[in-house]
């Protein structure tokens, strides 16, 4: 899983591993159970702008939602990123590119495979990561690709926006 390091350890770590794939998670089923959660709390059956609800969706009501995919890329971080600061914590920044490639339908099982392509040392402290994230079905398919940007940032020096802004 995780190994913990000293805020000075970082910077070699992380650089070292530049262009290699970092993790590569176990697969997970995503039931229709998941689904019907992440569509509760993002509101997405609800008639809430007066619009009628779509259902001329040719997967049907099986269809698992392309973000619900992306959030999951939380979760596989959380579990799986190799390497963290001891007394900080990873704050989620963004995408730069997304794409849906394959439908995942419930029932399907999923898994993450991950590859450092860029570590930025923002401030002492606060290293920026992009990361590829392939969300790959059993049969291998591609179903989504990330471009995810997280940062690492150790708690003698907390994130602000300002300063940790790409700019």
């Amino acid at each position: 899983m995780s190994d913990t390091t000293q805020a000075a350890d970082v910077d070699a770590q992380i650089r070292g591993r530049v262009g290699e794939e970092i993790f590569l998670t176990d697969y997970h089923p995503i039931t229709m159970a998941d689904e019907l959660a992440f569509q509760k709390a993002t509101w997405v059956h609800e008639d809430f702008l007066g619009f009628p609800l779509e259902s001329n969706d040719p997967y049907g009501e099986e269809l698992v939602s392309g973000f619900l995919l992306m959030s999951i890329l939380v979760a596989f971080h959380k579990r799986y990123l190799p390497f963290h600061l001891e007394d900080g914590y990873a704050l989620n920044y963004g995408a730069d590119k997304l794409r849906f490639l394959t439908p995942v339908l419930a029932g399907d099982d999923i898994r993450c495979r991950t590859e450092l392509l860029d570590v930025t040392v923002k401030k002492p402290g606060t290293y920026r990561l992009l990361t590829r994230n392939t969300i790959e079905k059993r049969d291998g398919r591609p179903a989504m690709v990330a471009d995810w940007i997280t940062y690492l940032v150790d708690n003698a020096a907390p994130a602000d926006t300002q300063e940790v802004s790409d700019k």
